[in-house]
Order: structure tokens, then C-alpha cells, then sequence
């Protein structure tokens, strides 16, 4: 479910380019999604309990959003060259979001079919935003098990970032 959506905002800052740095513009109050799961003929299944956020804004970026994550795609075969310039185009992506919450819940990464017995669950990761306070991230109860050992992190947690502050990598 997603509440007060702006569509036509939306999509005017996936596909417009920005000369110089905008006002950031709501584009949806509220979404959750629940029961997530991802299953790919050969490689691990992912499955995702619940995901929400809340209080989503945005620009546009000196290269729309559509075509970095077109460029991120590509990455990969990519020249040093580029590879610096497709992820300072990501960091300012990232830059030109704000968001007050989003949270991921049950999350549990399984391998495919006779393809070992390891098996991971993320109780929870969150970032979250609010106007005049430091971001947070953070990811709760990660359990991790295989054939040969377990282990189990209760809390990593980054407060006080900022994405502005990455430099600019091209």
C-alpha cells in the first residue's frame, strides 16, 4: 500500500536531469509491503517479512536517477573512470532523498537447493531521518548458520551520517 502518492513528481525526478540542486518535493507519505519474497532459478532466496517507510522526498540529480541506475547496472565493465563517475552519481542520489523512515523486518536469505546448508535472518534494518536530528542506520539481530559454525551480531548501528558529506567521486 502507498499513501499520498505524487506520480507526476515521481516521475519527473526518475527521468529529469538537474542543472544545479533543487527544493526536495514530497512524493508519498506513507507505503508498506508485506510478504516480500525473491527466488531466483540460481542463487539464494530472500524473503522480506515486512517492509514500510514514511515522509519520502526528492529531487532531481545532475544525471536523472533513471539513467545512474542504468550506469550502476553496468558498472561492473565499466572503465576506473567511469566506475568513479557512476558512483558519485549514486552518492548523489542518495544526497537528493530524504526519508523520516524506512525499516525492513523477518528478513531470511536461504540458499538455493543443494547448494549447502547456510542460511542467514535479519531481525530488522532501519534508517531513519527526521528533520534537525542525525541519520541512523541500523540492522538488529543478524543470525547467520552453516555447516560449519553460527554466529549471531545483536546490533551494528551508524548515527550522525550524512550522505551529503561524500565527496564527489568523479
Amino acid at each position: 500500500t502507498i499513501s499520498d502518492l505524487d506520480a507526476a513528481e515521481a516521475a519527473r525526478i526518475y527521468a529529469e536531469k538537474a542543472s544545479a540542486p533543487g527544493e526536495m518535493k514530497k512524493l508519498y507519505g506513507s507505503f508498506s509491503l508485506e510478504n516480500l519474497a525473491i527466488a531466483p532459478d540460481d542463487g539464494a532466496q530472500v524473503k522480506v517479512a515486512r517492509i514500510s517507510g514514511r515522509d519520502c522526498a526528492a529531487r532531481p540529480t545532475k544525471a536523472s536517477w533513471m539513467e545512474t541506475m542504468q550506469a550502476f547496472a553496468a558498472v561492473e565493465k565499466a572503465s576506473p573512470q567511469e566506475q568513479s563517475r557512476v558512483f558519485g552519481a549514486v552518492a548523489d542520489v542518495f544526497d537528493s532523498m530524504e526519508v523520516g523512515l524506512v525499516e525492513a523486518t523477518g528478513i531470511e536469505i536461504v540458499p538455493p537447493k543443494g547448494k549447502g546448508q547456510g542460511a542467514g535472518r535479519i531481525g530488522r534494518i532501519a534508517y531513519a531521518n527526521a528533520a534537525g536530528k542525525p541519520a541512523d542506520l541500523r540492522m538488529e539481530r543478524f543470525d547467520i548458520a552453516t555447516d560449519q559454525g553460527k554466529a549471531r551480531i545483536d546490533l551494528i548501528a551508524f548515527t550522525g551520517f550524512s550522505f551529503t558529506s561524500v565527496p564527489a567521486l568523479s
